[in-house]
């Protein structure tokens, strides 16, 4: 499959806006999970853009539990990538 385009209704395009989110990811989440409360934080447009990216993305599985701190309307590759960047912070 390949990634979405900025034409793309289901996801955002690029690195999002300069207002910065905080997502909770707990211990046990599967990547639709994560996509819904980036979602539902306004980071990425859609749940499954965003399970479909960790789908083709083998860094996906490294992802731990813990505050990660995002940018809204992101795509859901560059919210992808910039979870794995991250070292998470403890989930208050």
């Amino acid at each position: 499959m390949a990634p979405p385009s900025a034409s793309d209704p289901s996801d955002y395009f690029g690195n999002g806006t300069a207002q910065t989110v905080t997502v909770i990811v707990t211990p046990g989440m599967t990547g639709y999970d994560i996509g819904r409360a980036l979602q539902s934080a306004g980071v990425v447009k859609s749940a499954k853009a965003y399970d479909d990216a960790a789908n083709r993305d083998q860094r996906s599985v490294g992802i731990r539990a813990g505050s990660y701190i995002l940018h809204a309307h992101m795509s859901a590759a560059a919210a992808l990538s910039a979870i794995v960047a991250q070292t998470p912070a403890p989930a208050p």
